[in-house]
């Protein structure tokens, strides 16, 4: 009813941070090969390595609030590992 905790919502963002840290050989091979091929001849991959800068500035209950009709909701359970 409340939605999660200032910690909860905290190791949720701290989660997402990391798996958007670990990048796949395959992951970065296609972006070295976009780069390559960018039709601007932009060749950067700072796009791709800051990522994590997306997450700073999240408001995630302004989100739900404009996409998500009222009589609607998100039901997440934790499970222990």
């Amino acid at each position: 009813a409340n939605g999660p905790s200032p910690v909860e919502r905290a190791a949720a963002f701290e989660a997402i941070r990391q798996q958007l840290e670990l990048f796949s050989n395959e992951q970065i091979n296609d972006e070295v090969l976009a780069v390559l091929t960018d039709p601007a001849g932009n060749p950067s991959l700072d796009g791709f390595l800051g990522q994590t800068r997306l997450l700073d500035g999240l408001d995630i209950d302004a989100y739900l609030r404009a996409w998500l009709p009222a009589d609607q909701y998100i039901e997440v359970t934790v499970l222990p590992r």
